[in-house]
């Protein structure tokens, strides 16, 4: 399975003061953001449905435990959603994941690392704004989204990726179908078929803003906007989506990661990691 990165870093001298109208004021139970790491992993298995898959709950275990143990998050600083979950506050059905996201970005300031970790369904549908390069928008689907809705790219680029002021780093895995620019994010960079990566500007021929207020987000994925994704038992018979195996597994180096981004003919304010 092809892995699409999708990064953006631009250092924006303005600060964009965006209050997503969607987003919920109120963070009921969720606990208080603190610390210079936060993240949120979302796994959703939609059981007992016709959509059901085996692995993502596996996977958000997985992020959780490759956060705490490698990259030294405090297991407070992370918010879980799964249907294992017992406070109904972290069942991931749309209006929590929304406030999730926003719990994600509340009161962050330089210095700050941020993950947001989605495994579960994605989708597409006809985008009508024009923002759009391929004229679909990227969704996600929580577990009610049969009844509540999917929560569209759009939405999620001004919760997370807008609000992100100077200094603070967004880095978002999502394993799921359709989810190649789920961030809306206005840098692409995909792999051709000879193995070389090649930059695309998605930035909206509107002029509409897609950036940071200063920060740097950074979303890899596991397919394209076009492709899907598939559970796998890589993992010591259990099972995981593929992508999400890949990330546990090759977790002790990132220089392939890196390295491939530095020799990219791409601006130097968009090489830092």
């Amino acid at each position: 399975m092809s892995v699409f990165l999708q990064l953006f870093l631009f250092w924006w001298g303005k600060s964009h003061n965006i209050t997503p109208s969607h987003v919920p004021a109120p963070l009921g139970q969720l606990p208080h953001p603190h610390g210079r790491k936060r993240a949120v992993i979302c796994g959703i298995s939609y059981r007992f449905s016709r959509h059901e898959l085996k692995g993502c709950i596996n996977d958000a275990k997985c992020m959780r435990h490759l956060l705490i143990n490698k990259f030294k998050f405090a297991p407070d600083s992370i918010l879980m959603l799964t249907e294992e979950e017992t406070d109904p506050y972290r069942i991931p059905n749309k209006q929590n994941l929304r406030m999730a996201l926003y719990w994600l970005v509340q009161g962050c300031t330089a210095g700050d690392s941020l993950v947001f970790h989605y495994s579960g369904h994605g989708s597409r549908q006809r985008n009508y704004n024009g923002d759009e390069v391929d004229g679909y928008d990227e969704t996600l689907c929580p577990l009610d989204f049969e009844t509540q809705g999917m929560i569209v790219d759009d939405e999620i680029n001004a919760t997370i990726v807008r609000p992100l002021p100077h200094g603070v780093k967004l880095h978002s895995i999502i394993d799921a179908c359709h989810s190649g620019t789920v961030l809306d994010l206005p840098f692409l960079c995909r792999m051709n078929r000879s193995g070389q990566y090649v930059w695309e500007d998605h930035r909206p021929r509107s002029g509409l803003w897609k950036g940071t207020a200063g920060g740097e987000a950074i979303s890899i994925s596991g397919c394209d906007d076009d492709q899907t994704s598939a559970d796998t038992s890589a993992l010591k018979r259990q099972n995981s989506l593929e992508m999400s195996s890949c990330v546990v597994v090759s977790s002790p180096s990132s220089a392939h990661y890196v390295e491939s981004l530095e020799t990219e003919k791409v601006p130097r304010q968009m090489m830092s990691l």
